[in-house]
């Protein structure tokens, strides 16, 4: 697990291994918005925080603010794609 999830390694693998092993994904990258698009595959929960400025203290106050809302680990929340900004989330399905 350890190789396949270091600093560097393709989106796709990382994708391929969240879906293997049935684990959402939270990224800053908007790339993984256009795997889930264009995916055949039943993915996981896939959570996209779009911040100005990617710095810990901003991400982690997002984040925690969205997750005391919201479990993505429910399965009705497998599959979804959400994306999480300052003033908005915004929650897609296949």
């Amino acid at each position: 697990m350890e190789d396949t999830l270091n600093s560097g390694v393709d989106d796709k693998i990382i994708f391929q291994y969240a879906v293997n092993q049935k684990l959402p994904i939270i990224t800053h990258d908007r790339g993984f918005g256009i795997l889930y698009h264009f995916s055949q595959l039943k993915t996981p929960a896939i959570v996209i925080l779009q911040v100005l400025s990617p710095h810990p203290e901003a991400t982690n106050k997002l984040l925690n603010k969205f997750l005391s809302q919201f479990d993505i680990n429910k399965p009705q929340n497998y599959g979804k794609l959400i994306i999480i900004s300052k003033n908005n989330i915004r929650i897609r399905s296949k």
